[in-house]
């Protein structure tokens, strides 16, 4: 029996090779290994700018804080435990040199006594239209004829606005005031004499 020459593998008859099963499965392997890498490099990457945005938030936080203001005015070292007094101020009688002169006046009259935890300004009105009658009745005397002071102020005719006559910055501090009464140099009509006055805390 005679043998004709080997022609190989149909595939091999045509010039190809025949696939290797082993290393279709290695290049899909290594292309699967290589995509799963890129994913777990996204995210990584993804995560770091999620946190640097975050991170960013932090740094821009403001906390704004509100000082509430507390006032307090006292009366010759009486608490009052509020922002406003009221006080009666008996004017005297005018002595010779008064009647001299023209006027009555008393330094430190009062003594007022501020505690604020931000800055201030006290004011004053008079709660009264005038200084009341003489004795007989037939003489009014007018509010324009009572100055006030404090060491930060001239003398000044009180008024039923307010007025500012003290200022400051925060702390404690004691202010002292001073009264003056005009109109004695005129005719003189004596009488009981008084004003009311209101004194008032607050922020400049």
């Amino acid at each position: 029996c005679k043998f004709g020459p080997d022609k190989g593998k149909p595939s091999e008859r045509m010039g190809r090779k025949a696939p290797d099963p082993k290393g279709w499965l290695s290049y899909r392997r290594t292309k699967m290994k290589k995509t799963l890498i890129f994913i777990m490099a996204a995210l990584i990457l993804l995560g770091v700018a999620k946190a640097g945005v975050a991170l960013s938030v932090d740094k821009t936080v403001r906390i704004n804080i509100k000082i509430v203001p507390f006032q307090i005015l006292m009366v010759n070292g009486k608490n009052t435990d509020g922002e406003k007094v009221i006080t009666t101020y008996h004017i005297p009688q005018p002595t010779s040199q008064d009647l001299q002169r023209g006027y009555i006046q008393e330094d430190n009259a009062l003594s007022l006594t501020v505690v604020s935890n931000v800055n201030w300004v006290v004011k004053v009105r008079a709660l009264s239209k005038n200084l009341g009658s003489s004795w007989d009745g037939r003489y009014i005397k007018p509010l324009s004829d009572f100055l006030i002071r404090s060491h930060q102020t001239q003398f000044m005719p009180v008024q039923q606005i307010p007025q500012k006559i003290a200022w400051g910055k925060n702390g404690k501090k004691t202010v002292n005031i001073d009264y003056r009464v005009e109109g004695y140099n005129r005719n003189y009509h004596p009488g009981n004499y008084k004003i009311i006055l209101e004194y008032t805390i607050t922020t400049p």
